[in-house]
C-alpha cells in the first residue's frame, strides 16, 4: 500500500505534458541555407556570426493548433505576421517518415520537410523557377533569430537612414536607401530601391556587425553587414541562392531615390485601349459598360510578387472608402509561365485566396522588356507593381513605379498623395 501511495503521490506532482497529434505547437526557428556549401571564414573580421558560417537565413514561426488535428503556421518578420493555412501532414510509406508541407499558394512556392524529434528538414521549392530549391531546417522550441555571441553587450549604431549602393563599380549597380530601427542588439527595418522595398526585415546587432533577414514565402532576403572604422557601411545582400551583391554606403538622414512618378510615362495622351481575359477567362476591356465615366486604377503586377500583395492590400483599403465607389480597379498580371492554362489557374487562385473584389486579368509574360511591348499603355515597365491612374476618358494621367509599402516610412505619405490624385481626377 505504501508503494502504491508513493506512486500516486509522485504522479500527482508531474504536470501533464502538452499533447499534439502532428508536430509540436509553439515557437520554431527556421533556417534557409542559401549556399549549398557553407563558406567558413578564417578572417574573424569578416561579416560572419555564430560558427563563422555565412549565407544562412533564419526566420521565426509559430505552429498553432485550431483543433486536435488541424494546425496553421504564422511566420514572423518584425511587425508582420503571415498566416499560412495550407499546411499538410502525412507519412511516406517508402521512408516511413512524417512529412510536412507548407504551401504558399498565392506565390506558387512551398516547403516540403520530414519531421522527426522536434526537427523539420527539407527544402523550399519555387515552382516557377526550373529546379529551384533551397535547403530548409527548423527546430522546435527556439524563438531566437540570429544566434550571436552572448558577450556583445555593446553594439554599433545602425539606426537611421543610409545611402546605399549595390554592386558598386559594375554595370548592374543600383541605389538603395536603408531605413533601420535599433533598440540595443535588436534591429529591424527595410531597404528601399527604385523598384520597391525589401519589406519587413528583422535581426540582431553584434559588435560592429548587423544581420537582417526576411522570409515570406516569396522573398528570401538576407543582409550581413558591418560598420567600418570610418563609419561607412559594408555588407552582402542575398536574394535566395541565385543572387549575392556587395553593399556599401554611409549614413544620410536626407537619403532618397528617384521620384516614383517620373520613371515611366504614358505612351499617348489619347484614350488607352486594352483588351484581355479575366481570371474566369471572360473577355475584359476598358471600354465595357460598367467602367464608363469612371476614374480607373490599373495595377501591373505578378502573383509571385510580395510588393504587389502589399499594393493589393492598399487598394483593398482604398476600395472600402465611400468616395471610391465610382473608381474602378483592375489588376493586370504578368506571370512567370508562358502556358496560359497555368497562368489562368494561378491568377484565379490569387484572386480567390486574396479575396480580391475586382478583376484580375492576364497581362502576359513577366519579362519587363517583353511586357512593355505587349502592354503598350506606358513607355516602359520598370517594376512590379506599377500603378496607373486613368481619367474618365481612359487617358493615362499618372504612372507610379514600384511600391513603398507598410514596412517603409514613406507609406502614409504615398497613400495621402495617391488618394489626392484620384480625387482630382474625379472632380474633372
Amino acid at each position: 500500500m505504501l508503494f502504491f501511495s508513493l506512486i500516486i503521490t509522485i504522479q500527482s506532482c508531474i504536470e501533464p505534458q502538452e499533447t499534439f497529434s502532428k508536430i509540436p505547437s509553439g515557437s520554431w526557428r527556421g533556417v534557409l541555407y542559401l549556399q549549398d556549401n557553407p563558406v567558413v571564414v578564417d578572417d574573424k573580421d569578416e561579416i560572419t556570426y555564430g560558427q563563422d558560417v555565412t549565407g544562412q537565413l533564419p526566420f521565426n514561426f509559430e505552429v498553432i493548433y485550431d483543433n486536435d488535428t488541424t494546425f496553421h503556421i504564422e511566420i514572423k518578420n518584425d511587425t508582420e505576421t503571415i498566416r499560412i493555412d495550407d499546411v499538410t501532414f502525412g507519412r511516406t510509406k517508402s521512408l516511413a517518415k512524417d512529412t510536412v508541407g507548407i504551401h504558399f499558394k498565392v506565390y506558387d512556392t512551398y516547403i516540403s520537410a520530414f519531421y522527426e524529434d522536434d526537427l523539420l528538414e527539407g527544402y523550399w521549392h519555387v515552382n516557377y523557377r526550373e529546379n529551384y530549391k533551397i535547403k530548409f531546417r527548423a527546430k522546435h522550441g527556439d524563438n531566437r533569430r540570429f544566434i550571436l555571441p552572448a558577450n556583445d553587450a555593446l553594439a554599433a549604431d545602425f539606426g537611421g537612414r543610409w545611402s546605399l549602393i549595390f554592386d558598386q563599380g559594375t554595370e548592374d549597380a543600383f541605389d538603395g536607401v536603408g531605413v533601420f530601427r535599433q533598440d540595443g542588439n535588436h534591429i529591424a527595418g527595410t531597404i528601399e530601391t527604385e523598384t520597391g522595398d525589401y519589406r519587413f526585415m528583422e535581426g540582431s546587432v553584434s559588435g560592429n556587425k548587423a544581420y537582417l533577414s526576411c522570409f515570406d514565402g516569396a522573398h528570401a532576403f538576407l543582409v550581413e553587414s558591418k560598420l567600418l572604422e570610418d563609419g561607412t557601411y559594408s555588407g552582402l545582400f542575398y536574394s535566395g541562392n541565385a543572387y549575392v551583391a556587395p553593399i556599401s554606403g554611409k549614413k544620410n538622414p536626407d537619403a532618397k531615390l528617384k521620384d516614383s512618378y517620373s520613371m515611366s510615362k504614358p505612351s499617348s495622351d489619347k484614350a488607352a485601349k486594352f483588351e484581355s481575359f479575366d481570371s474566369n477567362r471572360a473577355p475584359f476591356s476598358l471600354d465595357r459598360e460598367d467602367l464608363r465615366d469612371k476614374v480607373k486604377i490599373m495595377m501591373l503586377m505578378g502573383t509571385w510578387c510580395p510588393n504587389c500583395k502589399d499594393a493589393t492590400e492598399f487598394l483593398r483599403e482604398l476600395s472600402k472608402k465611400d468616395e471610391m465607389k465610382d473608381v474602378a480597379i483592375t489588376s493586370v498580371a504578368f506571370e512567370r509561365y508562358r502556358d496560359t492554362s497555368r497562368v489562368f489557374e494561378q491568377i484565379s487562385t490569387y484572386k480567390s485566396k486574396g479575396n480580391i473584389g475586382w478583376p484580375v486579368v492576364l497581362g502576359g509574360y513577366y519579362n519587363k522588356m517583353e511586357a512593355s511591348k505587349s502592354f503598350g499603355l506606358i513607355d516602359t515597365i520598370k517594376a512590379y507593381p506599377t500603378l496607373l491612374l486613368l481619367d474618365k476618358s481612359n487617358v493615362v494621367r499618372h504612372v507610379y513605379t514600384g511600391f513603398y509599402g507598410p514596412a517603409t516610412d514613406q507609406y502614409e505619405g504615398f497613400k495621402s498623395d495617391f488618394y489626392s490624385k484620384i480625387e482630382s481626377l474625379k472632380n474633372e
